[in-house]
C-alpha cells in the first residue's frame, strides 16, 4: 500500500510541474500500467487467485438456505 501511494504522490507532483506535466502524465500511465501487469504476472504464476476473483459473489443457486419460487406472468 505504501509503494501506491508513494507511486501517486509522486505522479502528481511531477503532474504540476507546468510545461513538463504533459509528458510526466503520459509517463506516469505507462508506468502504472506496467507495473499493474507485473503485479498480475506474479500473482498468476504463484497460484494466488486476484482480487477480482476473490471478491466474486456465488451464484445463486450455490447460496444455503434457498427457498424455490415460482413467477408466473
Amino acid at each position: 500500500m505504501a509503494y501506491t501511494t508513494r507511486f501517486g504522490a509522486t505522479a502528481l507532483a511531477l503532474n504540476l510541474v507546468p510545461l513538463a506535466g504533459l509528458v510526466f502524465s503520459f509517463t506516469s500511465t505507462v508506468g502504472a500500467a506496467l507495473w499493474a501487469s507485473e503485479l498480475e504476472k506474479k500473482d498468476i504464476s504463484t497460484g494466488v487467485s486476484s482480487a477480482r476473483s476473490a471478491n466474486v459473489v456465488p451464484a445463486p443457486s450455490l447460496l444455503k438456505n434457498e427457498v424455490p419460487v415460482k413467477v408466473e406472468l
